[in-house]
C-alpha cells in the first residue's frame, strides 16, 4: 500500500469511527482538512493518518510542540481564520485504539438488541479491558437469553481458553497414543478436542437447539495456525450455517463418519465425513482483554469473519464495595473513577483501564488482595514506565513509589505507603462502607465522574459532561435553553454568529435545526459561555464555567 492510499484509508475510517462510533457529525469536524495533514508534515514529522498507533500519535504531538508547529493546529495563531483542531487531536488517539483491535470498515456491528432472532451474530468476540464483564456478558447476555434447554444435566457448551503454545492439533485433534481398556496393547487414535467436539455435538442436536463453543481470551493465540482451514467455515449464511464447506484430512474424516453413523438427521456429505460446514446451531463466543499485547496480531481476513460486541468500562452494580486497609475502608468505586483518569492521562490508552469488576464480585476487598493483585497490575503494566509522569498515582512529590514500597522487610504489607497512594496519589478520602451504602441508596453520589473534557461546566449543581469540549459545550446552551441563548447579544463575531438556522462549515448540530458555531478553542467557548452567564445574568452559585485539569478535579 502506498502513502497516499494509507491517508486515504485511516482518514476514511476515521469518519466512519466518528459517524458510528462517536455518534458525531463528522461534517462538523474538520478532519479531512488537507491543512491539517500538511502541518503534521511539517518539522519532519509524518502526516497524520500515516500514523496507526496511539504511541507514533503522541511521539508526533511531542515533536510538534517542540518544533513549535502545534499551535497552528488548535488556532492559537494571530491568523483569525485559523482553524481549531483541537477535537480531531482529542478523538484521533480513541480511534487507533478501536482501530488497532478490528477492523473498523468491516468489524463494527452493531448486535442486535434480540437475541432470539436469527440475525444474532454466531462467531461474536466481545472484547474490552481487564474487569468490564466480558464472560459475564456472554454467560448472561447470549448463553441464557437463546438457549432453550431445561435439562441441567444435558451439555450445552464448552469452553477453552487460548495461549501462545495453542495450535490446531490442540483445537481441533490429532492422533495420539491411547492404551486398550486392559491397558496392555499401545495403539494409535484420533482424539478430537474442543472445535471438533462442539461440532458433533451440534451436529447432532435433532432439535436444532444452540450449542456454544466459547473461547477465552481468543488474541493470546495464534489464531491462524489454531484455527488452520477451520477460518474457511467461519463465513456464516444468514441462517448461521456456513457459507461454503472444507474437506477434512483423513484421520478426521474417519472420526466424524463413526460419531455420526445414526445421525439420519444430518445430511449425507457431513454424515460421511467428506465435507465440514458449521450447523446453524453452532455458536463460536470469544472473549479478548484489549490491555493484552497479543504475540499475534488477527489478520483482517480472520476479523471480517466475526461479529464485534464492545463492553465499556462499568459503574458496577454493587456500589458499596470497599477497599479495607488494615481496618480504614475506600470506595472502591471512586478509586476506580480516579485511577482511570490518571491511567487515561499518564497512557493516553483506553486499554489498561480498570473494569468493576477486575477483583469478582466481592464486595470486601482487603488490603492483600488490593496491592497483590491491583497495585501490583497498575506497576506492571500500566506505570512502570512513567515513573516520572506526574500523573502517575506512584510519583507523589518528593516520594517515589515502587511496588516494592507496598510491603515491608520483613514481608509485611506497609500500610502507611498503601495509604500514601491513596490518600495523596489518588486524592482518595476514608469512608466507611455503611456512609457510603447510605449515600449511594439517596442518590447522593460521594464520587463525581470526571468529564473526559477539560472544560468544566457546572449547571444548577450538576456537572455538565461530555468526551470533548464541543459536547460540553453543546449540551449547556441546551441545558440553559437554545432559544433564550439564540436571541442573546453576546457580541459574538458577525462572521460567524453563535447559533445559525442552516448548516454551514465551522457549525455543529444543535437540536430543531439550528447549529452553533463549534471551530474555536477551549477557552474560547468558555468566554463564550461566561457572557452567556451575564447576559442571562444568572448567579454564580448556579452557573460554573472553568478550564480545570482531571487531577484538580479530583482536588475538589
Amino acid at each position: 500500500m502506498n502513502i497516499y492510499e494509507q491517508k486515504h484509508n485511516m482518514e476514511e475510517a476515521f469518519g466512519v469511527y466518528l459517524k458510528v462510533c462517536c455518534g458525531l457529525e463528522s461534517e462538523t469536524i474538520p478532519y479531512k482538512n488537507e491543512r491539517l495533514y500538511k502541518l503534521f508534515g511539517e518539522g519532519e514529522t509524518t502526516g497524520l493518518y500515516d500514523i496507526t498507533s496511539t504511541e507514533d500519535f503522541y511521539k508526533t504531538i511531542d515533536q510538534l510542540k517542540a518544533n513549535g508547529f502545534y499551535d497552528a493546529l488548535t488556532g492559537n495563531t494571530p491568523d483569525e481564520e485559523a482553524l481549531d483542531f483541537s477535537e480531531v487531536l482529542e478523538l484521533y488517539p480513541k480511534f487507533l485504539t478501536a482501530y488497532q483491535f478490528h477492523n473498523v470498515w468491516d468489524c463494527w456491528t452493531v448486535i442486535n438488541d434480540n437475541p432470539e432472532t436469527e440475525e444474532v451474530a454466531k462467531n461474536l468476540i466481545v472484547f474490552g479491558g481487564p474487569g468490564t464483564g466480558k464472560s459475564y456478558y456472554i454467560n448472561h447476555d447470549i448463553l441464557k437469553k437463546t438457549s432453550n434447554n431445561e435439562d441441567p444435566n444435558e451439555e450445552i457448551e464448552i469452553r477453552v481458553t487460548f495461549h501462545p503454545d495453542m495450535d490446531y492439533a490442540s483445537f481441533v485433534g490429532c492422533y495420539k497414543p491411547t492404551k486398550e481398556n486392559d491397558g496392555s496393547d499401545l495403539t494409535y487414535t484420533f482424539v478430537p478436542q474442543v472445535f471438533t467436539e462442539a461440532y458433533v455435538n451440534a451436529w447432532k442436536k435433532t432439535n436444532g437447539e444452540p450449542y456454544y463453543l466459547v473461547i477465552e481470551e481468543i488474541n493470546r493465540g495464534n489464531c491462524a495456525q489454531i484455527f488452520g482451514d477451520i477460518f474457511q467455515l467461519l463465513d456464516r449464511r444468514k441462517d448461521g450455517s456456513s457459507e461454503y464447506s472444507i474437506s477434512p484430512d483423513r484421520d478426521l474424516q474417519d472420526y466424524l463418519r463413526i460419531k455420526f453413523k445414526d445421525a439420519i438427521h444430518i445430511p449425507e456429505d457431513i454424515r460421511s465425513g467428506k465435507k465440514m460446514r458449521l450447523p446453524k446451531n453452532l455458536w463460536i463466543l470469544a472473549t479478548m482483554n484489549t490491555s493484552d499485547q497479543s504475540l499475534f496480531p488477527m489478520d483482517s481476513a480472520f476479523k471480517r469473519r466475526w461479529e464485534w460486541k464492545y463492553i465499556p468500562l462499568n459503574k458496577g452494580i454493587d456500589k458499596d464495595a470497599y477497599i479495607d486497609i488494615n481496618g480504614i475502608p475506600y470506595s472502591w468505586q471512586k478509586f476506580l473513577y480516579n485511577i482511570n483518569d490518571r491511567i487515561g492521562q499518564t497512557t493516553q490508552s483506553e486499554d489498561k483501564k480498570i473494569g468493576y469488576w477486575f477483583l469478582g464480585k466481592s464486595r470486601h476487598i482487603g488490603a492483600e488482595t488490593f496491592v497483590n493483585k491491583v497495585i501490583f497490575y497498575l506497576w506492571t503494566d500500566v506505570f512502570k514506565d512513567f515513573i516520572h509522569s506526574e500523573e502517575s498515582p506512584f510519583n507523589i512529590g518528593d516520594k517515589k513509589l515502587t511496588f516494592s514500597s507496598f510491603t515491608k522487610e520483613d514481608g509485611k504489607l506497609n500500610y502507611e505507603n498503601i495509604h500514601i497512594f491513596l490518600k495523596e496519589g489518588l486524592s482518595l478520602s476514608q469512608i466507611t462502607p455503611e456512609i457510603f451504602k447510605e449515600l449511594e441508596e439517596s442518590g447522593q453520589n460521594t464520587s463525581r465522574r470526571a468529564s473526559n473534557s477539560n472544560l468544566y461546566v457546572v449547571l444548577n449543581g450538576r456537572e455538565v459532561k461530555g468526551n470533548t469540549a464541543v459536547e460540553v459545550f453543546k449540551k449547556a446552551i441546551i441545558e440553559i435553553g437554545v432559544e433564550r441563548v439564540r436571541h442573546l447579544d453576546i457580541g459574538n463575531n458577525t462572521k460567524y454568529p453563535l447559533i445559525i438556522e442552516e448548516n454551514r462549515k465551522f457549525y455543529s448540530n444543535l437540536n430543531d435545526g439550528l447549529f452553533v458555531y463549534t471551530n474555536n478553542d477551549t477557552d474560547a467557548k468558555k468566554r463564550l459561555l461566561e457572557k452567556i452567564k451575564e447576559g442571562l445574568s444568572i448567579n454564580d452559585d448556579d452557573f460554573k464555567v472553568n478550564i480545570i485539569s482531571p487531577t484538580e478535579r479530583q482536588a475538589e
